[in-house]
């Protein structure tokens, strides 16, 4: 039997071969009955020997993995700096990977969470080499990245810490800035994998034209102030997948705002939790938004003097009953494409006009397109108005669903020589008429009658009793119905009808007299011919 020089080491597989070297030894002398007894009992202890050897390599196996495993877990370190003689210096900045100055006594690789509080802002630390990290935390302090093969997965900047990019990428990274603290880019470009700003702040002001590359951006809390030269509008470039702005963006100059995307076509959404509306940019500032769908959920200020949506972009306003989405850019010149609203709840424009957009001008706007997000079936909603009024104030109203007037509406003489009324009753399926369905009719003098009949018959006619005056006089019918939105309406419909002595009616429903109001009706071109 091969036992490896591993196994040797192992006292359970040298106690294991013994017994077997002893056994073979003895089988030489034993007293077997037969030499055949002797060679099976040999066989026997080749075999058992054979599985011991093998549970031995396993347990070795095992032995192995759980060193590893214990040596992995025991790696992912959490190490602080040490703010100890040698590191620190009194300006500039120490380098990152000097061991000695981290609480482990290593420096933090792959796995470990780096922890930088140095107290003070009068030096920094400085990653200049390429380094692996799971977490970055800079706590009041200034931390320099001038490696541009770090792979560091999550960096958290905290009471007024700055981070300074001395690079161009930092792809792999999330940044989260918040607590006063600033993202400090050197170069003219940078690009991460996510970034967060809350209380937070971006200093671009060495900067002309500064470009800005993630995937995800997410503006929220108390927002970011954008720092920048004074001297001349500085170009900002953000391009993004998806951004998110819960939080105002304040800009500490007039700085040119570009939002495009990073691949194919990018989602900025701008909502609130907040009492207050948001409150983006500076109103010396210029925003354009190139192949972006910018969707907004609550009111916003935007503060700039020019907005431009180019004509491959796109601006939705998602309102519900608890949020109506508006937008107030009353200092700006804003230029639309193609505008979508989308109501979750009509009540607050129905009938009323409520403001969407207010802005110095609005011009170029190519489509507007209105979504009523309710219960009711398309074809029975209200119709939308969009109002644009004097180019400054894009409006919205919800009209009510109007059915179809009644039709057929008539008055005629039968040959019972007395006036009767007639229509055709209204067939709609957006409306039900009111359970105990009713119409009254009334002469230009205002005197009433109810209008009653029975059955389902769609033609309805009805004896006059009311008096029916010489000359043209209008006659209303005026009948109540409820929308599906559950609310009801009265509706009129009108008639004119010429009286005169060939069509009069019996004594009591006749025609007055003509030759007492000709000077009456004469003002309406009356031919008073048909009864000399």
């Amino acid at each position: 039997m091969y036992v490896s020089d591993r196994e040797n080491l192992n006292p359970a597989n040298l106690h294991v071969r013994d017994q077997g070297a002893a056994a073979c030894t003895s089988t030489e002398t034993a007293p077997f009955r037969t030499q055949s007894e002797a060679s099976i009992y040999t066989r026997s202890l080749s075999v058992a020997d054979e599985h011991s050897s093998l549970a031995s390599d396993m347990r070795q196996y095992d032995l192995l993995f759980c060193i590893l495993l214990g040596l992995s877990i025991a790696h992912a370190a959490t190490m602080s700096w040490r703010n100890t003689y040698g590191c620190y210096a009194h300006g500039g900045n120490v380098a990152f990977n000097t061991s000695y100055c981290w609480d482990s006594g290593v420096v933090p690789s792959a796995g470990d969470t780096a922890i930088i509080s140095l107290g003070t802002t009068s030096y920094g630390v400085e990653i200049d080499t390429n380094v692996s990290l799971s977490q970055l935390t800079v706590d009041g302090s200034h931390v320099t990245i001038s490696s541009g093969e770090t792979n560091i997965s999550s960096i958290t900047l905290i009471n007024e810490a700055q981070l300074f990019y001395q690079t161009d990428s930092s792809s792999s990274s999330s940044i989260f800035i918040s607590g006063g603290s600033s993202l400090v880019p050197l170069n003219s470009r940078l690009s991460v994998s996510q970034l967060t700003f809350s209380n937070a702040s971006l200093y671009i002001a060495m900067h002309e034209t500064f470009d800005l590359y993630c995937h995800s951006v997410a503006v929220q809390g108390s927002g970011l102030s954008i720092s920048s030269s004074t001297k001349a509008r500085t170009q900002l470039g953000w391009h993004f997948d998806s951004m998110s702005i819960n939080g105002d963006i304040v800009d500490s100059a007039s700085i040119s705002h570009y939002y495009s995307p990073r691949s194919s076509f990018a989602v900025l959404t701008m909502s609130n939790t907040s009492v207050s509306p948001l409150t983006l940019w500076n109103t010396a500032s210029y925003v354009t938004f190139d192949t972006v769908n910018v969707t907004v959920r609550s009111p916003v200020n935007l503060l700039a003097s020019s907005i431009t949506f180019s004509p491959n972009s796109t601006l939705t306003m998602n309102s519900t009953s608890f949020s109506l989405a508006s937008i107030n850019a009353s200092s700006a010149d804003v230029t639309l494409s193609s505008v979508t609203f989308n109501v979750a709840d009509t009540e607050p424009y129905f009938e009323n006009e409520r403001v969407f957009i207010q802005a110095n001008n609005i011009q170029n706007i190519r489509r507007v397109t209105v979504n009523q997000n309710t219960l009711i079936d398309k074809q029975c909603q209200g119709p939308p108005v969009i109002i644009n009024s004097y180019g400054k104030v894009l409006i919205l109203v919800i009209r009510r669903y109007e059915p179809p007037p009644i039709s057929n509406f008539q008055i005629g003489k039968t040959n019972d020589k007395v006036y009767h009324g007639s229509f055709t009753r209204i067939s709609d399926p957006c409306i039900r008429l009111l359970p105990s369905e009713s119409y009254t009719f009334y002469n230009e003098q205002g005197s009433s009658q109810n209008v009653s009949f029975s059955g389902a018959t769609p033609l309805v006619e009805f004896k006059i009793t009311v008096p029916v005056p010489y000359g043209i006089d209008t006659y209303r019918l005026s009948y109540n119905y409820t929308n599906r939105d559950g609310r009801s309406y009265n509706a009129n419909t009108y008639t004119d009808f010429l009286c005169n002595a060939s069509n009069a009616g019996d004594k009591i429903l006749s025609c007055p007299s003509h030759k007492l109001n000709r000077m009456q009706w004469s003002a309406l071109n009356v031919d008073f011919s048909l009864d000399e």
